[in-house]
């Protein structure tokens, strides 16, 4: 099945054809644009994903891994008196804890990102679509996933009356 890309040239007309869309039950909508439009988020009814919430979870892992691991050697595995400091001393501890958070986190951000966004995705048909290298500078491009066959005529129609400068079809884009 085909994807229709509505070609606009304001963010404004990208928010109409995306209100509409929604309001007809569409739901494989994406839209490619030059700058960030905060209304569209809530437009389309894109959720915040839960990344903040897995990168703090293992970020306090860091830290409960790196103190486990100094209190074992320090406290029962190597147990050395130093300087007369007990074999338990949280002060040494908070560098290396505070280094192994940040790499547990940063590790788990960049991973779990990655799979969020579904990357490495290389090729999609809508990059070999002309004139797809103005939505970096002045374009707004939405992109209809699976419309229903029947109805596929009039929506590229009424993508038209909305504003769309332009409106194609492609090969099936991946959601």
């Amino acid at each position: 099945m085909d994807a229709v890309i509505g070609e606009f040239d304001s963010a404004d007309g990208l928010l109409v054809a995306a209100r509409w869309l929604r309001d007809r039950g569409y739901s494989h909508i994406d839209a490619y644009m030059p700058h960030g439009v905060p209304e569209l988020e809530q437009t389309l009814g894109i959720k915040r994903t839960g990344l903040r919430y897995w990168v703090l979870a293992a970020g306090l892992t860091g830290v409960a891994v790196a103190f486990l691991i100094q209190w074992w050697c320090n406290a029962i595995d190597y147990a050395y008196l130093v300087g007369g400091r007990p074999y338990n001393s949280l002060p040494t501890s908070v560098p290396i804890m505070f280094e192994t958070a940040v790499l547990f986190a940063g590790t788990t951000a960049f991973v779990t990102a990655l799979l969020l966004s579904r990357m490495p995705r290389v090729w999609s048909p809508v990059l070999d679509v002309p004139g797809y290298e103005r939505t970096s500078v002045d374009r707004f491009w939405i992109v209809v996933g699976y419309p229903d066959p029947a109805w596929t005529d009039d929506l590229r129609e009424r993508l038209a009356e909305l504003g769309a400068l332009e409106v194609r079809t492609v090969g099936q884009v991946p959601s």
